[in-house]
């Protein structure tokens, strides 16, 4: 996707963050600092797409996690705490990370569309197929 693959070759990542003081930080992240985290490349990627007519929703999720047997609870730990999804109609929610590889990195989530009803018909906000988390949809 051309958005997707300008984000990627326009901008870098990294995890030494600034302020962007007064200013929108979406704006300062695209027009100014030209650099940030995979929040900031999904957070672009969903409001540019959706300037441009496309159905997008900005998820943040998990992967697996740690049984702790001493306390009985899991320990999740993020993996790409952020990534944007995009609804084709006939294909339903399809996957995108527009943060480019960088050092510090951590996995990908998986490809994939989302195999819940709910989440093709776009009533409720359902994690992707293979990861699990959290979704904004307007």
């Amino acid at each position: 996707m051309r958005l997707r693959d300008w984000l990627q070759g326009n901008l870098s990542y990294t995890l030494d963050l600034r302020d962007p003081g007064g200013r929108e930080p979406i704006d300062y992240f695209l027009f100014e600092r030209k650099a940030g985290h995979c929040e900031y490349f999904a957070s672009a990627f969903a409001v540019m797409g959706r300037a441009v007519g496309l159905r997008t929703r900005s998820v943040n999720g998990f992967l697996g996690g740690e049984w702790n047997e001493f306390d009985d609870y899991i320990t999740v730990r993020p993996a790409t705490p952020a990534w944007t999804e995009v609804y084709f109609e006939g294909f339903g929610w399809l996957t995108f990370d527009a943060t480019p590889s960088g050092r510090g990195r951590s996995t990908r989530p998986r490809r994939g569309r989302s195999s819940s009803p709910s989440c093709a018909a776009g009533s409720t906000p359902c994690g992707s197929s293979g990861t699990s988390g959290s979704s904004t949809t307007t």
